[in-house]
C-alpha cells in the first residue's frame, strides 16, 4: 500500500467524555450533538469502535461509550467505515464518493495513506480478508474493487441504476468470502448475486428475497451465505449448488445475520423497540434487550458484537458477557429549528425524527430535558413565549404543541390545522401565538384559552417563515407562492406585498461588482425573454427596532423598509453560497446573520453582515450541509446554528458585535 502521508485532523479527548469541543471549526466554542450515525465498525481484539456520521468519524471506547477522538471532519458526511481484518487500517467513504484509508497503528497519530474516488455516494466499503483489495458499493448499485498496493481498479460488478426524482435507493449490503474468491451483493430488485473474484463472472443468483436485504454474511468455509431482510426472512444458501438450505420467518422484523468464526450463525431480530439475539441454527434465543427510537443503522460483527443506532440512542451488545452499553441524545436527527430562552440559559431545538424537542443547557453543554409526548413527531419550528414559561412547537402531524417549560408538561395541543405546521411564533407580549402550515394557512391563537382568534388569508402555498414586529402590531410572512406579505395583527388584513422579483438595476445591489454585473445581465436577458422568475423566498425576519424586514431569497438577502415596504438594500451572495435561507438579526439590530444551504462546497457558510453598509463582517465555515436555523442569545454574545448534518454549533460573537 503506497503512502502519500496526508495528515488529517485528529484529536484525542482526555476530559469528561462529552467531546463538545473536539475538532471544532474556527470561531465555534461548542458543539451540541455528534451527528446522525450512518455506519459502525469494531476494531477486532480491542474495546474500540468507530462511528461514521455526517460530521466525521468518532472513536468510542467500551464499556464507557466515551468518545475519545474525532477526525475526517474536513468534509464529513461519512456513509461507510470498515477496519482491515488485522486492525491496522481504516477505510471510509462519504456522500461525495471520496474514499480514504488511514494507518491506525498509532492511535494518537492516524495518517491518511491513500485515497480513491467513487462515482456515486458510497454505500459500503469492506476490506478483503487477505487485505489486498478494497470493495466499494455505491448508491448507483455498482461495485468497484481496488488493489490497495497499486491503487488500481481491478474489477467492476453490477449495472448502474439511475435514481429517479422522488425515489430512494436503499443501501446495498456487500460481503467477501474468507478465501477472497467470492463477492456477494444485493441488486436493486432484492436479488443476491455471487461473483467470482478470479474469473470475474457471476456464478449464482438468488431471487427468493421479496423485500430489501439488510445484511449478508458468508460462512467461514465460504460454502454458505446468509441474508436478512426487512420482511423478517432469514435465508441461507448453498453457494455452489445454488439452493436454499434454511428459510426462517421472524415475522415483521428486520433481520441482521452474522456468522461467527466457529461457523455459528447468529441473527439479530429487531422489532418494536426490542432486539432478540438468536442462535439461528438451533432457533434458540440468546439474549433480549430494548432500545429507543427507529433503527437507522445496525452492525453485527462476527456474531460477537452488535451495534444499533437510532436518533435517540447508540447501543452496543457484547456476546462475551451479554453486556449493554449506551449513549443517549447525542447522535440525534437533524435539528430543524433552534431558539434561545429569554434568559439565554437554555437553547431549545426541534428535530426531524423522533427526538422531539430537546432543551440544551448552555453552561454545561448538555441536554437537560426532552419534550416528546409519547410518540414524538417531526418538529419544524419552535418558539419560547416572552416570559420563557412556555415552548410552542409546530409539528408535522398537523398539531401545535404547547409545553410548560418549568413543569415539563404538555399544556395543550392546537388542532385546527389540516396540514403539517411549518412555523410557530409567539407575539412579543402576552400569550398570542401565530402558526402556519404547508397549505398556506396562518392562524392566530390565544394560547391561555386554546382558542383560535383569526385567520390571515391570502397565501396559496406552504408558509416558510413568519415574524412579529417588536410591538406586536405587524406580522410578516414568506410563502412558496412567491410572495412575502405584511399583515395588520389587530384585524388580520393584508397591508402590502413585499417586492421579491429579481432587480434589474445594478445600483440596488451590494456585493462583488463582477458578480453583480453578471447577475443583472442574466436577469435583464430573462426579462427581455419574458422569463424573469417571480422570486423564491425561504425565510423572513423583523429587525428589533421594527424599522426593517430582511428576507432570504435565492442569490440574495433583501432588506425592506417596514413602513413603506420599499427595498432598502439587496446583498448579492457569493458563489457557492447562493441559498441564504436562515436569517436572524442581532439583538442590537445592527447586524444580520445568514446561514446557507449546501451548494457544492466542502463546508457551508454562516455570515455576519453589517446592516447599515451591507458588508460581510465575518464568515464561519462549520456545517457539512444545509444550515437549517439560526438564533442569537438575548445578550448577543452567542449565535446558535443548526444544520442538516445533525449538530448545533455555538459561535462566539463577542469579537464582532
Amino acid at each position: 500500500m503506497q503512502r502519500t502521508e496526508l495528515s488529517t485532523p485528529f484529536q484525542i479527548s482526555h476530559h469528561d467524555g462529552r467531546a463538545t469541543d473536539l475538532a471544532l471549526p474556527n470561531g465555534a466554542i461548542a458543539r451540541l450533538g455528534r451527528g446522525p450515525v450512518h455506519d459502525i465498525a469494531f476494531l477486532s481484539g480491542s474495546s474500540l469502535f468507530v462511528v461514521g456520521t455526517r460530521i466525521g468519524i468518532w472513536l468510542y471506547e467500551l464499556p464507557t461509550m466515551s468518545p475519545i477522538g474525532l477526525w475526517d471532519t474536513e468534509r464529513g458526511l461519512v456513509s461507510s467505515v470498515a477496519f482491515s481484518p488485522d486492525g491496522r487500517f481504516l477505510a471510509a467513504g462519504n456522500w461525495d464518493g471520496d474514499i480514504k484509508i488511514w494507518d491506525v497503528q498509532d492511535i494518537k497519530a492516524w495518517k491518511q495513506i491513500s485515497g480513491f474516488k467513487f462515482d456515486s455516494q458510497v454505500s459500503q466499503v469492506i476490506f478483503s480478508p487477505n487485505q489486498q483489495y478494497l470493495a466499494v458499493s455505491g448508491k448507483n448499485r455498482v461495485v468497484h474493487i481496488w488493489h490497495l498496493e497499486t491503487g488500481t481498479k481491478t474489477l467492476r460488478f453490477g449495472r448502474e441504476t439511475e435514481k429517479k426524482p422522488g425515489t430512494f435507493l436503499p443501501m446495498n449490503p456487500l460481503c467477501l468470502s474468507s478465501d477472497n474468491k467470492l463477492l456477494a451483493y444485493a441488486s436493486p430488485d432484492n436479488t443476491i448475486l455471487i461473483w467470482s473474484m478470479e474469473d470475474k463472472e457471476r456464478i449464482s443468483c438468488f431471487t427468493e428475497q421479496t423485500s430489501s436485504v439488510y445484511a449478508l454474511s458468508f460462512s467461514p468455509c465460504g460454502r454458505f451465505i446468509a441474508s436478512g431482510s426487512r420482511d423478517g426472512l432469514l435465508n441461507v444458501w448453498d453457494v455452489a449448488k445454488g439452493t436454499r438450505t434454511i428459510e426462517s420467518n421472524y415475522g415483521k422484523s428486520k433481520i441482521y445475520p452474522s456468522y461467527s468464526l466457529d461457523g455459528t450463525l447468529h441473527a439479530a431480530e429487531i422489532r418494536d423497540n426490542i432486539v432478540v439475539i438468536w442462535d439461528a441454527f438451533r432457533s434458540k434465543k440468546l439474549d433480549t434487550f430494548e432500545y429507543c427510537g427507529p433503527i437507522i443503522t445496525a452492525q453485527f460483527s462476527n456474531g460477537k458484537q452488535l451495534a444499533i443506532s437510532s436518533p435517540i440512542e447508540l447501543k452496543v451488545w457484547s456476546a462475551k458477557d451479554a453486556s449493554i452499553s449506551s449513549v443517549f441524545q447525542e447522535h440525534t436527527s437533524s435539528p430543524a429549528s433552534v431558539v434561545f430562552s429569554p434568559d439565554s440559559q437554555t437553547l431549545a431545538a426541534g428535530y426531524w425524527i423522533n427526538n422531539g424537542a430537546i432543551l440544551w443547557d448552555i453552561e454545561c453543554k448538555r441536554a437537560r430535558m426532552t419534550f416528546a409526548d409519547g410518540q414524538p413527531t417531526l418538529i419544524h419550528s419552535l418558539d419560547f413565549s416572552h416570559s420563557g414559561d412556555m415552548l410552542a412547537a409546530g409539528c408535522h402531524d398537523t398539531n401545535v404543541k404547547i409545553w410548560d417549560v418549568k413543569e415539563s408538561e404538555l399544556i395543550t395541543e392546537l388542532t385546527a390545522h389540516q396540514k403539517p405546521v411549518r412555523v410557530v411564533a409567539f407575539g412579543p407580549k402576552g400569550h398570542l401565538l401565530v402558526s402556519a402550515d404547508t397549505a398556506g394557512n396562518i392562524y392566530m391563537w390565544d394560547v391561555q384559552r386554546s382558542r383560535k382568534l383569526k385567520d390571515f388569508t391570502g397565501h396559496r402555498d406552504c408558509i416558510k417563515s413568519v415574524a412579529f414586529g417588536p410591538q406586536g402590531k405587524l406580522l410578516v410572512s414568506a410563502s412558496d407562492d412567491s410572495t412575502a406579505r405584511l399583515w395588520n395583527v389587530k384585524n388580520g388584513t393584508e397591508i402590502a406585498k413585499l417586492p421579491i422579483r429579481p432587480l434589474l438595476d445594478a445600483t440596488k445591489y451590494k456585493g462583488k461588482i463582477s458578480e453583480i454585473e453578471q447577475s443583472v445581465e442574466s436577469f435583464n436577458a430573462m426579462f427581455k425573454a419574458s422569463k424573469l422568475p417571480s422570486g423564491r423566498i425561504e425565510t423572513i425576519a423583523f429587525s428589533p427596532c421594527g424599522e426593517m424586514i430582511a428576507g432570504g431569497l435565492y442569490r440574495e438577502i433583501r432588506l425592506w423598509d417596514a413602513f413603506n415596504c420599499e427595498i432598502c438594500m439587496t446583498i448579492l451572495q457569493p458563489q457557492g453560497c447562493r441559498y441564504p435561507f436562515a436569517l436572524t438579526f442581532s439583538p442590537c439590530g445592527q447586524y444580520l446573520a445568514s446561514g446557507a444551504w449546501w451548494q457544492g462546497t466542502a463546508k457551508v457558510s454562516i455570515r455576519l453582515w453589517e446592516v447599515a453598509s451591507g458588508e460581510n463582517i465575518v464568515t464561519f465555515w462549520g456545517h457539512a450541509t444545509d444550515v437549517q436555523s439560526l438564533a442569537f442569545s438575548s445578550d448577543g454574545r452567542l449565535l446558535a446554528s443548526s444544520g442538516f448534518d445533525g449538530v448545533i454549533y455555538l459561535w462566539d460573537m463577542t469579537p464582532y458585535l
